[in-house]
Formats: structure tokens, sequence, C-alpha cells
């Protein structure tokens, strides 16, 4: 009688075994069932990852491109207005040669101005609805200081560097000034040549026509 109870015993035992090994081995084939799903959700998830980052540098970037939009058309006018100052300035400079020279030399110097001479208080805006008012416009807001305005006058292009540092101040002294010469190249283009003084040097500006509006262009 014991022995055959402990036969029913190992017999249980050994199903019990093998039941356990059975689970064990279902476990094992579910766990390798599972990783490929794993390694594809750990995938999407570093591709979302990534789609999120590159989304959030292409609204930097569009940022950054809306806030310096202006910026190349700025700096060309100020370039613009630079270049015609540097004209501005060597009027300036022959006039105030011929007149220390009249002091001292020939009657040519006591000459009253040229015909049709602007002095510099007589400098007002009148627009830029032609050549001549351009070059005019152009001037008076030089002596007065007023940048914006002056560069309000320039033929704009793209892509070059200046600031505006100290653009206040470069009509200092002028005198004032005739239109000596024009040359009409077509209907949207002219050459105005310029005087400060009666035997001054003739400086060339050339104007373009920008819809209803004549602008300055920088010197070449």
């Amino acid at each position: 009688m014991i022995r055959l109870l402990l036969i029913l015993i190992c017999a249980g035992m050994v199903v019990a075994i093998g039941v356990r090994q059975n689970s064990i081995s279902n476990l094992r084939r579910e766990n390798e069932s599972l990783l490929p799903a794993n390694d594809e959700t750990q995938r999407l998830s570093a591709g979302r990852q990534e789609m999120t980052q590159l989304q959030t540098d292409h609204d930097e970037y569009a940022k950054l491109q809306k806030e310096n939009a202006d910026l190349p058309k700025l700096r060309n006018e100020v370039r613009q207005l630079r270049r015609d100052a540097d004209d501005f300035s060597k009027l300036r400079a022959e006039n105030e040669r011929l007149t220390v020279a009249g002091k001292s030399g020939p009657a040519r110097a006591s000459s009253s101005p040229p015909p049709g001479f602007i002095p510099t208080a007589a400098l007002v805006d009148v627009g830029l609805a032609s050549p001549e008012s351009t070059v005019q416009t152009f001037f008076a807001a030089m002596v007065r200081g007023d940048v914006k305005r002056a560069v309000q006058c320039l033929y704009a292009s793209d892509g070059v560097e200046a600031d505006l540092s100290g653009e206040d101040s470069l009509a200092k002294g002028f005198p004032g000034y005739r239109i000596a010469s024009k040359k009409i190249i077509s209907d949207a283009e002219i050459v105005i040549a310029i005087q400060t003084s009666a035997f001054g040097p003739e400086v060339p500006m050339t104007l373009k026509r920008v819809g209803n509006e004549w602008k300055l262009v920088e010197p070449k």
C-alpha cells in the first residue's frame, strides 16, 4: 500500500514537472514573438522624436528668415548713401578749396553764384517726381541729417553690408549746388551733372525711374 502511494506521488511530481516545463516553453515562445514588436515600437518612438526635432528646427529657421528678410535691402541702401555721401564730401572740399583760393587769388573767386545755383538755405524737400526734384530732396535731407529720407532717394538692390552710424553729419558745410548739364539715356534713366561753385568740377549723378518716382543710382 505504501509502495503504491509512493508510486502515485512520483507520478504526480513527474506530471507537475512536465506541465511546468511546458508552461516555461510557452512563455519563451511568447516572449520571442513579442521582441520584434518591441523593436518596432522603439523605432517608431525614435522616428517621432526625430520628426519633432525637425519640425522645431524648421520653425526656428522660418522665424530667423522672416526676421532677417529686410536686412540685405537696408544694408544696400546705406552703402549707396555712403557712396553718394563721398561725392557730396568731394563737392564740399572743392568748394572750400575755391573759397580759400579766392581770398588770395585772382578776380574769378569773387564772382557771384552761377545761374540756377541753389544755396543750402534754400534746399527743401520737393519730392521725387522728377530727376531734378530728387537731387534737391536728397541734398536737403543730407543737410538736415535726415538719413531715412536720404535713403528713400536711392535706387535699391540687395546684398551689401554697411551701418547707419555717423551719417547725420556728412553734409556739414555744403554750400549748395546747381545743375550744370543733363543727359537723357532713356525714358527711365538720366544723368545730371552738378556743381557747387561756378568753376568747380561737374559731378555726374545717375537717376532711374521707379514707378512714378526717380531714384539716385550709386556710382560705379
